[in-house]
């Protein structure tokens, strides 16, 4: 790798140590953390390291950007009572590194060192190399190794830094709320949609009715026979009617909840790409609403929930940020750029930071709008949430489920790959049959890819 721009001292210790690293240089902005922002480095994966006094003894505190130094807690681990080193210490301890860019491998310079414990969980980190704009990227674990001698704690608190996204673009209460109350701007339901919710209970409903109802929207009919005619059914005859598609294939209770979804979502458009575009929020919808399917099939028929409304309720269940990118385009566009910028970051905490509210809470507002069975409303606003139980619950944590499977395989949003060993208990699932599941899902991912590109249109 190029040592270049790297103070010599620097350059020395991480050759002599044998740690693998890389170089990322920028234009040097207003802090250090302004700077890794703009290059793409989430402020959880940027280390610095802060010089503390005692006497004629230093320490550097080394901790993640995203958080913030508790110095009394290194006080009463250390027994001493170290305070903040002046700019002129700094100097002279690191003579020729820049203040605002102290490289936390302070052990180049005879300085021993604090890490925070919640380092040891990160793959991989960046830190800067002591000039200002140019920073150092490891593997988590060889910028441990850089430390074996140093101590390591709890030295940072509980709340974590508020960063410099656009505090512009954060969406005020009143506005939100008035904007939601706003009938005018809310979509409406589309009519087939809201023809279908009229007769979503109906046991009588015929075949020829409901498709009569699916074929006064040509698309709408195009891509349900595209959908059964996909080898996803494997069916080897010619289909030429909704009708048709109904009897033969996918079954009535199943088109009803399909067409249903395909139809609210044709009232919200948006940007195509991105994580959160369309593109991406179709895929998510396809491949989730398809295994949270399967799911409900495993269950044991005696508590088996309808496995038509698990396909809706996953394929409808982030509408929350198509809702955002209809009503505020601005914010959603700044949103979808940082969700690309940080994949790594959960996405339910760049909405809190960036707009102060949650595609689950703007789908949950959209649901009841549109007045949705009380399932699909709890599917919407907690798939996110592991813990939630209700008497309506089951679709919601179905979905979480499915995400964390999914997420395994890069797709969605969930922001872990762990199942809670209480989901599986009350569904009466193992890992391994869930594990099956989703190979099955996946290798059918040429059909479903194809509908999902098909929807996104």
């Amino acid at each position: 790798m190029s040592n270049f721009n790297i103070p010599k001292t620097v350059a020395t210790y991480l050759a002599t140590s044998h740690t693998p690293y890389q170089i990322r240089r920028g234009q040097a902005a207003a802090s250090m953390v302004d700077t890794a922002i703009s290059l793409g480095i989430a402020p959880n994966k940027l280390i610095q390291g802060t010089v503390l006094k005692c006497g004629s003894a230093y320490l550097m505190a080394i901790y993640p950007a995203n958080a913030e130094l508790d110095i009394e807690s290194i006080n009463r681990r250390a027994k001493r009572e170290f305070k903040l080193c002046t700019g002129a210490e700094l100097k002279d301890v690191f003579p020729n590194c820049e203040p605002s860019a102290l490289p936390p491998v302070s052990q180049a310079y005879g300085v021993h060192a604090i890490l925070d414990q919640s380092i040891y969980q990160l793959k991989d980190v960046f830190f800067s190399s002591g000039k200002a704009g140019v920073f150092c990227s490891s593997l988590g674990r060889d910028f441990i190794d850089l430390h074996v001698d140093s101590w390591h704690g709890d030295i940072t608190s509980s709340d974590k830094v508020a960063f410099s996204y656009r505090s512009d673009l954060r969406i005020p209460d009143e506005v939100l709320k008035q904007t939601i109350e706003s009938v005018d701007k809310l979509p409406a339901m589309p009519w087939i949609a809201a023809e279908l919710l009229k007769r979503r209970n109906n046991p009588y409903i015929k075949a020829s009715t409901l498709a009569e109802i699916i074929e006064k929207d040509p698309s709408l009919s195009a891509q349900l026979i595209r959908y059964a005619s996909s080898p996803l059914y494997a069916y080897q005859g010619k289909l030429e009617s909704v009708e048709q598609a109904i009897i033969r294939v996918l079954g009535l209770d199943f088109v009803m909840d399909l067409a249903f979804g395909l139809s609210l979502g044709k009232s919200l458009r948006m940007t195509s790409d991105g994580p959160l575009g369309l593109k991406a929020f179709w895929n998510h919808a396809i491949y989730c609403a398809s295994l949270t399917q399967m799911l409900c099939n495993t269950i044991e028929p005696i508590r088996r929930p309808p496995p038509g409304m698990g396909y809706l309720a996953a394929l409808i269940h982030n509408f929350g940020f198509l809702l955002l990118g209809h009503l505020f385009p601005t914010q959603f566009k700044y949103l979808n750029n940082i969700a690309e910028k940080f994949p790594d970051q959960d996405i339910s905490d760049l909405e809190s930071e960036i707009l102060g509210t949650g595609h689950n809470q703007m789908g949950q507002w959209l649901m009841k709008s549109w007045k949705m069975p009380e399932e699909i409303i709890e599917a919407v606003t907690y798939h996110h949430d592991p813990e939630h139980n209700s008497d309506y619950s089951n679709y919601a944590s179905l979905i979480y489920i499915a995400n964390c499977l999914l997420k395994r395989h890069g797709i969605g949003d969930a922001n872990t790959t762990e199942l809670p060993p209480e989901l599986l208990f009350r569904f009466g699932f193992d890992e391994q049959q869930l594990l099956a599941l989703v190979d099955s899902v996946m290798d059918n991912h040429d059909d479903l890819d194809f509908i999902a590109n098909k929807m996104a249109a």
